[in-house]
């Protein structure tokens, strides 16, 4: 079964919360989920291909992201600071950093 670029992008957001604040980790983290090959750790540097950037945009994923947080209400930022550059209201991030979670996965309720 071929999973989704979004049910990719949240299991990501779900599983490792540095990628709520940072298009560029959450991709990386796609990529290297996705396409292992395609991403090599070399004298103390992580190296993704031109394949592994071309195949999952950053642009794609930022996107679903932003769909997932602003429109759903689901894995927020973490910090304060990013919260603000995304104008994401200070009570709806409070709510949620508290465990006021919305319904995902087909109506299941999730806590993280």
């Amino acid at each position: 079964m071929k999973k989704t670029l979004k049910a990719v992008v949240l299991h990501t957001l779900r599983n490792i919360p540095e990628t709520r604040d940072s298009d560029t980790i959450l991709t990386f983290h796609i990529i290297q989920k996705l396409y292992p090959l395609e991403v090599i750790f070399d004298q103390g540097k992580w190296w993704i291909s031109v394949r592994g950037m071309n195949t999952v945009r950053e642009d794609h994923v930022k996107r679903i992201r932003a769909k997932i947080q602003n429109e759903e209400g689901l894995y927020l930022p973490t910090t304060e600071e990013v919260r603000k550059q995304r104008k994401i209201s200070e009570e709806r991030w409070l709510d949620w950093s508290r465990g006021d979670r919305r319904i995902i996965d087909g109506g299941n309720p999730a806590f993280v």
